[in-house]
């Protein structure tokens, strides 16, 4: 009875440590994956902040041309249910 006790013991404590071991890399493996992940929030931030960037030219160079406009197309662009396509193909 003895021996199948030791050899019992011996297996268990080898099981023992492998499982501990495999559960380390495994923990490691994890810590070091999310260190260079973002988060959801992060990247939509991200995507918004390059979106301003990207626009803010092309806002610019929208209002210049406002300033440009007559008072009457003023008053046409701001007109409800105006097109732009349509008012285009008079000019």
């Amino acid at each position: 009875m003895e021996p199948v006790l030791v050899v019992l013991i011996v297996f268990s404590s080898i099981l023992a440590l492998t499982k501990m071991n495999l559960d380390f890399r495994r923990s490691k493996m994890i810590s070091e994956s999310s260190n260079g992940s973002f988060r959801t929030s992060e990247i939509k931030e991200l995507i918004r902040e390059a979106v301003d960037d990207a626009i803010q030219p092309l806002m610019e160079m929208l209002e210049d041309r406002e300033k440009l406009l007559t008072p009457s197309e003023k008053r046409i662009l701001e007109e409800p249910g105006h097109d732009v396509a349509s008012t285009e193909s008079q000019v």
